[in-house]
């Protein structure tokens, strides 16, 4: 059965010194004159910017009056401060792989967060909706669910929100899909 909720798109631009939110309706239209901003604190480590994004969804969320599990989808424009982030990660130990060759993150050594995204949109994705079945073989990335279900399964429960309608540091739990 077809779920005939309204549906909802988070949009965050993740920035250097700021983050914008929005959200769009189920007919395309935005819910907010401009975008709603904040410090995005990236440049004060990586747990103050992940908590600083996520006070963005909220914040957006509460002046529009939609409800979290409305939202089936974020979009989220990230380059420059995804490279900074991952850079920042590295400086304080956590392991994002090499700096360069097999297995480095493009533009993470240089901040160049146009190469990174550039590399993200060549390596594809894995939603069978937009891709082909030929892009969906070639992906560089994939995760079967069982392996996925089995890493979330290991997250401090603190993390994981994984019931419908609970809230967690990861977010609250709407999506109906395995």
């Amino acid at each position: 059965m077809a779920n005939s909720s309204p549906s909802f798109i988070v949009g965050l631009d993740n920035g250097g010194t700021m983050n914008n939110a929005t959200v769009l309706d189920p007919s395309g239209r935005f819910l907010v004159e401009h975008m709603l901003e904040r410090p995005s604190r990236v440049r004060e480590g990586p747990d103050l910017a992940i908590k600083a994004l996520a006070a963005s969804f909220a914040q957006v969320l509460d002046v529009t009056g939609v409800d979290r599990a409305a939202v089936t989808a974020v979009g989220l424009d990230t380059p420059a401060s995804a490279v900074a982030l991952l850079a920042a990660m590295r400086d304080r130990g956590y392991d994002i792989g090499p700096l360069a060759g097999d297995g480095a993150l493009p533009g993470v050594a240089d901040l160049d967060g146009d190469a990174l995204i550039h590399a993200v949109i060549a390596a594809g994705g894995q939603d069978p909706e937009w891709l082909t079945d030929q892009q969906l073989s070639d992906a560089v990335v994939r995760i079967p669910a069982v392996r996925y279900r089995a890493w979330f399964a290991e997250l401090p429960e603190k993390l994981k929100g994984h019931r419908k309608g609970e809230s967690s540091l990861v977010g609250t739990y709407a999506n109906p899909y395995p």
